[in-house]
């Protein structure tokens, strides 16, 4: 299948697979920015997709860059009719830390020292060029939602969010 995509700025990078058969295609920032602590931003990438009928595209993290970084790709979706610039919705979760000086110092104090102060590291930049999250294209089931006035029971049933333990 071939899908068509638009560079919607001279310096957008196509995305690219590093393996022919990746499931995901690497998106690639088209600013630099900087994000502090606790910040979320969307990055623009200058690339627009032509996505047929019964398709649609998810943003994704990419799995490296997540592992190593306290940079966070959230999912977003890419639908068949959207032809504007495909963002990247990105957060910096890096962690507070209690800090202490000895021997002159800077020490990460993972206990509760009452003398320590808090702090974090420094904000996360991103540069014009960097690969930061991942296109995955899929076709959509057809689907049609029916309103029920009774739903089929299960040995779960409404059991949600911790119903099955720890």
């Amino acid at each position: 299948m071939k899908i068509n995509f638009k560079k919607l700025s001279d310096t957008a990078i196509a995305p690219t697979k590093g393996h022919y058969n990746d499931a995901g295609f690497d998106l690639y920032a088209d600013e630099d920015a900087i994000l502090a602590y606790g910040e979320t931003k969307v990055i623009a990438t200058n690339i627009a997709l032509e996505l047929p009928d019964g398709y649609m595209a998810d943003v994704r993290p990419r799995s490296g860059l997540t592992s190593k970084t306290a940079l966070r790709v959230q999912y977003g979706t890419v639908d068949a009719g959207y032809r504007g610039n495909i963002g990247i919705i990105c957060d910096n979760v890096d962690n507070l830390y209690k800090v202490k000086m000895i021997d002159n110092k800077l020490h990460a104090i993972i206990t509760g020292d009452r003398d320590a102060i808090l702090t974090y590291n420094t904000a996360i930049e991103i540069k014009r060029g960097d690969k930061i999250a991942q296109l995955v294209i899929q076709k959509i089931p057809d689907i049609e939602l029916i309103e029920a006035d009774e739903l089929n029971k299960t040995v779960r049933g409404a059991g949600g969010f911790g119903s099955t333990g720890k």
